[in-house]
């Protein structure tokens, strides 16, 4: 059993009855199944919202972060996030917490076929999609535990969270259940993998600067990060995200 497999699997006909029950004004129409990772599975509703729900007993904590913090942050920065307006609580049908947000059109990173401008492109918007969150000051984060804490982050940033449109721009960060206060160089790793060096130019010119420490803590996890993809992906037949894990990795090793 790999430790990406599901405890529970939330299929249509499980999915349609939580939200009919919990949401009667929502009409989840062609429910459609957009995404599914290691910890939770989204389906979306004909008019829109979109429901995460776990998948393992692991990810809980992180729905419950996210439950509390995702209203508090969603407006104040310039990228659209999930908003949880929705919430379903646990009941007999399905023992765990979950909830819905106002569906966010866009494509993984590694289903849009980014070519080296778009890549380009991509540094400034996500420069100040990340300076505007290391600047947020809520008094949910002060509750968030990470000690040593010197700002807010998604805790797991990567090319499978950032939604791109056809043009490539910027339009949705995803799956903040691992949310806490940390230093930024946690989110930066996809400042060497996602990024060409034109890119991390542009990106410092939003961001600001970032002190030689936290870049070397990012190329780490940028490295590490890519391998677990990769081999995420080879297992599961993820054609796409094994190649941007792959160039991920090359684009890493690149000054």
């Amino acid at each position: 059993m790999a430790e990406w497999d599901a405890e529970v699997e939330v299929d249509e006909a499980l999915a349609r009855a939580l939200i009919a029950d919990r949401f009667p004004g929502v009409d989840p129409g062609s429910l459609r199944r957009v995404g599914e990772g290691w910890d939770n599975v989204v389906w979306v509703t004909g008019d829109g919202v979109a429901f995460r729900f776990p998948r393992r007993g692991v990810a809980i904590p992180g729905v419950e972060r996210e439950i509390a913090l995702l209203p508090l942050l969603a407006p104040r920065l310039p990228v659209a996030i999930p908003d949880a307006a929705y919430l379903g609580s646990p009941d007999p049908g399905f023992g765990w917490p979950w909830f819905g947000s106002r569906f966010i059109a866009g494509r993984e990173i590694a289903a849009a076929g980014l070519d080296e401008a778009q890549r380009i492109g991509l540094g400034p918007q996500l420069g100040r999609f990340l300076r505007a969150l290391h600047d947020v000051r809520l008094d949910a984060v002060a509750a968030l535990p990470a000690p040593g804490a010197t700002g807010l982050v998604p805790g797991d940033l990567h090319v499978r969270h950032l939604l791109v449109d056809a043009a490539g721009t910027l339009v949705g960060v995803i799956d903040w259940g691992d949310a806490c206060r940390a230093h930024p160089a946690a989110d930066l790793s996809l400042f060497w993998s996602l990024l060409p060096p034109a890119g991390r130019r542009a990106f410092l010119a939003v961001y600001g600067p970032v002190e030689a420490e936290g870049l070397l803590r990012a190329r780490v996890l940028a490295l590490f990060l890519g391998a677990v993809l990769a081999r995420y992906a080879r297992a599961g037949g993820m054609v796409d995200l094994e190649r941007e894990a792959l160039g991920g990795l090359e684009r890493t090793l690149v000054e």
